[in-house]
């Protein structure tokens, strides 16, 4: 009884530490994307970056992967560089090719430029899904710190057909 009532102690403190420098802006998701019918499967979590109280930075955060469903041997890893959370329904994340299957190897190194839309519950052909791709990482910042207004120029837009995207978002 008396570890119960020390963890009873312990566990708030060590939820507001968690949680002293506020909640962050972050965008997750994993579901099937593709034009006419389902072609991808993505994993998504993205942190933005992060000011501390003591004044230092966390950089953003994450990893986007995806592999196709018909050619089972196609697959690429991002490691995400920025993330901008714009509102509660929309964010944009770039990041650096690191691992690509065959045939997409010649795209390591690269940078994705994604814009994902949180279309609400459930995200199945609610939440949407663009990209692009760049050799310039000059470039793929300059998107994410600088959104467009839309994602209308984007190279590719997505449909999610199963599964979801959250947006999570705070001024």
């Amino acid at each position: 009884m008396k570890r119960v009532g020390i963890l009873a102690f312990l566990l708030p403190l060590f939820t507001f530490a968690a949680y002293a420098n506020g909640p962050v802006n972050k965008v997750t998701g994993s579901f099937l994307r593709g034009v006419d019918v389902p072609n991808f499967a993505i994993e998504l979590t993205a942190n933005e970056r992060v000011v501390l109280k003591n004044g230092k930075t966390r950089p953003a955060k994450g990893m986007v992967t995806a592999y196709h469903l018909t050619h089972s041997d196609r697959y690429f890893a991002l490691d995400v560089e920025c993330v901008n959370v714009i509102s509660e329904t929309d964010a944009v994340l770039s990041g650096r090719i690191v691992l690509a299957g065959p045939d997409w190897e010649i795209w390591i190194g690269e940078y994705f430029l994604n814009w994902v839309h949180d279309g609400g519950e459930p995200g199945a052909y609610a939440d949407e899904y663009h990209t692009s791709r760049t050799p310039d990482a000059i470039e793929a910042m300059n998107f994410c710190e600088n959104p467009p207004e839309s994602p209308v120029d984007m190279g590719r837009h997505w449909t999610v057909f199963e599964g979801n995207i959250q947006i999570h978002y705070s001024d």
